[in-house]
Order: C-alpha cells, then sequence, then structure tokens
C-alpha cells in the first residue's frame, strides 16, 4: 500500500491514496497506537496528542499533532504507520 508521511507546520500529516477497504481498521490502528495500546515498534507515537482524519479526502488523510512541548520524529512516526499498514495487509 503506498503512502506519504511528511512534516507540515510543527505536525505530521500522513496520506494513503487507496487504504481500500481496510480504512477503518487503519484509523482505529493509528489511533490505538497514538495511545499506547498496541505493540508498535517506536514510542513516538506517545508524542501525538491528537489525531485529525479528514473526511473530505479521497483516500486517507490523518494529521497528528504533538503533544505541548514535543516534536515529532517524521522517520519514527513513518515506522509506525508501515507497521500499522502491514496489520492490515
Amino acid at each position: 500500500m503506498d503512502y506519504m508521511v511528511r512534516s507540515r507546520e510543527g505536525a505530521v500529516e500522513v496520506d494513503i491514496p487507496d487504504p481500500g477497504a481496510g480504512r477503518a481498521a487503519l484509523i482505529d490502528t493509528i489511533e490505538q497506537c497514538c495511545g499506547g495500546a498496541c505493540d508498535c515498534p517506536t514510542d513516538e507515537v506517545v508524542k501525538v496528542a491528537q489525531v485529525s482524519v479528514d473526511p473530505e479526502a479521497d483516500g486517507l488523510h490523518l494529521t497528528l499533532e504533538p503533544r505541548n512541548g514535543e516534536q515529532l520524529n517524521i522517520v519514527e512516526i513513518d515506522r509506525a504507520v508501515r507497521w500499522s499498514i502491514d496489520l492490515q495487509e
């Protein structure tokens, strides 16, 4: 599954053009990771304060906003997203 992770204005954005039928499960997995309730390979996700899903976007567009005083490492967030996607495939 193709995807893109990028930094934008202090947050990290994730675009998955074609999440397929597992869209809801993928959102749920990423939200669980950010809540610390998964076996994600990185602890970076616990720095996420909020995950926003753009309902208007084609595919799946997520914005991960860091907790106050935190900065998200895009490489580690990418690892978490890849892990979440691999669970759905």
